[in-house]
């Protein structure tokens, strides 16, 4: 199975916060899988579209591994 790390942050002024999601999931992932797929994205879970959660929904659904 491929991990895949995903951060978040609700809108484009939290930004700032997703560097320190990445080190952290990068940390944890590295002992695990070292080639571990990494996405980012602000997008709000309570907007009722949420285009790049659902791209990658689709991606992940399309992995065979």
């Amino acid at each position: 199975m491929k991990l895949i790390l995903i951060a978040r942050v609700s809108d484009v002024n939290q930004r700032q916060a997703l560097p320190a999601q990445k080190l952290k999931l990068k940390n944890y992932a590295a002992g695990i899988d070292p080639k571990a797929e990494y996405y980012e994205f602000d997008e709000s879970a309570h907007k009722d579209i949420r285009k790049k959660f659902a791209k990658l929904v689709e991606h992940i659904k399309e992995q065979r591994e």
